[in-house]
């Protein structure tokens, strides 16, 4: 889809904007002020699994040829499927006012808060191919309830910069307000070893290299 982007928006691309399934629950189940296409999300009751959510804003001179390009961009995407315009894997909306963009914008904004009020959390700034962005959310999940006990209760997020290849990886122990030292243990070193030797990233992104990190 950020190949799309590029090719059918060019210059006027500014933001491509990624949350996986599991940081939109979040925000749906806490309620407040989002675009109606979501309520697909509440009405699915799916998992991490569910499909995730792309904000993309343009900027540019000219509404008109803008909108044209948008709305090029969006029936590239709905094509691309194997369904077809009429495949039931994506869908799609338009900002048709100044609020509407505000109020899809307020789901990226909203992601950081909207996990941080559920517990203790642990944030890895993580910089590799957009492509690559649910792969690595996966296989902390699959590490997880594979060595914590009874799987964990754990709930695993990520959202991110899709143009920029920065991904926020959040793990979020529910209810906990200090660190548990055995869910560290199963994070670290091995989100850091899974970016960097299996996708080829970096541990550091959009804020820089962190104590932690450096060590």
């Amino acid at each position: 889809m950020l190949a799309a982007a590029k090719v059918r928006l060019g210059e006027v691309l500014a933001a491509f904007e990624y949350m996986d399934g599991a940081v939109v629950r979040v925000l749906v189940d806490g309620g407040g002020r989002f675009p109606p296409i979501l309520a697909r999300h509440a009405a699915d009751g799916g998992g991490p699994d569910e499909r995730c959510v792309v904000l993309v804003e343009t900027h540019g001179s000219d509404v008109r040829h803008d909108a044209e390009k948008v709305e090029d961009f969006l029936a590239a995407c709905l094509a691309g499927f194997d369904g077809g315009p009429d495949d039931d894997q994506i869908h799609g909306a338009l900002a048709q006012s100044d609020s509407q963009i505000e109020q899809f914008w307020s789901l990226r904004e909203l992601c950081n808060p909207a996990v941080a009020s559920l517990g203790h959390v642990y944030k890895y700034d993580l910089s590799l191919p957009v492509d690559h962005f649910h792969d690595l959310t996966e296989d902390v999940r699959r590490r997880l309830a594979e060595v914590l006990p009874d799987g964990g209760d754990v709930l695993v997020t990520s959202w991110g910069h899709g143009a920029d290849g920065n991904l926020h990886l959040n793990v979020v122990s529910p209810g906990r307000k200090d660190r548990c030292d055995v869910l560290a243990a199963a994070l670290e070193p091995f989100v850091y070893d899974l970016v960097t030797k299996k996708y080829g990233g970096s541990v550091s992104a959009e804020h820089g290299v962190g104590q932690c990190k450096s060590e």
